[in-house]
């Protein structure tokens, strides 16, 4: 992406880092969240929103590689358990 964007002036940049839209949402959904969070604002409450569902999917794929990759490691780099 870095590349994609250079050379181009900040005003350019800015706009192609964010993107402004209308959508309709269900007001009391989105109060409830920035209630449960603490967030101040709807805008960040949906960013937020958006970025724990991509960590989810990122979880839900690791968890599928369940079992399929091989761990190698020697004795010596397992860690010393603290007393």
């Amino acid at each position: 992406m870095l590349t994609r964007l250079q050379g181009l002036t900040s005003e350019v940049i800015f706009e192609e880092l964010l993107m402004r839209t209308q959508i309709e949402i269900d007001i009391d959904l989105i109060r409830a969240a920035m209630k449960a969070s603490g967030i101040q604002t709807e805008e960040k409450a949906i960013e937020a929103g958006l970025k724990l569902l991509l960590r989810q999917q990122g979880y839900a794929q690791i968890l599928a590689l369940g079992g399929k990759l091989k761990w190698e490691t020697q004795e010596d780099e397992l860690p010393v358990p603290q007393q």
